[in-house]
């Protein structure tokens, strides 16, 4: 898979997973900040600042349809803890680099030795290989600048 094609596959559903998580939810704005702030303080994707994430903040990420990496590591555990699977292209596309770029450093072996229960693990292997390779290139050419 190209990488091109594999980091668009990704950007198309990284850009909606935080909404997709609040929608499922079904919380209030301000109380799914709270949730994703503290999922992603106890899953380590963010150092404790010591202030809340408001809910109009939240709002203002899904209008801009930016969202910082750690919401949407987050909204990925959360959505996987309530039993959610990828199966859409992007959704295994996204899941994949958010998976690996979450457990940085572990081999293909690592990696699928920690997927969630009921994730069809030769489906995973193919989008976490195509995953750690657009990491590579991604740090390759990050090395070049």
């Amino acid at each position: 898979m190209s990488k091109a094609l594999f980091a668009d596959l990704a950007e198309q559903f990284l850009s909606v997973t935080v909404k997709t998580w609040v929608i499922r939810s079904e919380l209030p704005a301000a109380a799914a900040a709270d949730v994703l702030l503290t999922t992603a303080i106890q899953q380590g994707f963010l150092e404790d600042r010591g202030r809340p994430l408001l809910g109009n903040t939240l709002n203002e990420w899904g209008k801009n349809k930016k969202y910082p990496r750690w919401a949407i590591q987050s909204a990925m555990a959360l959505l996987l803890a309530d039993g959610w699977k990828p199966v859409t292209h992007p959704e295994w596309a996204a899941y994949a680099a958010i998976h690996v770029q979450s457990k940085k450093g572990r081999s293909l072996t690592q990696l699928l030795d920690v997927l969630p229960e009921g994730l069809d693990i030769d489906v995973a292997a193919g989008w976490i290989c195509a995953a750690t390779e657009d990491a590579a290139r991604y740090h390759e050419r990050k090395k070049l600048r």
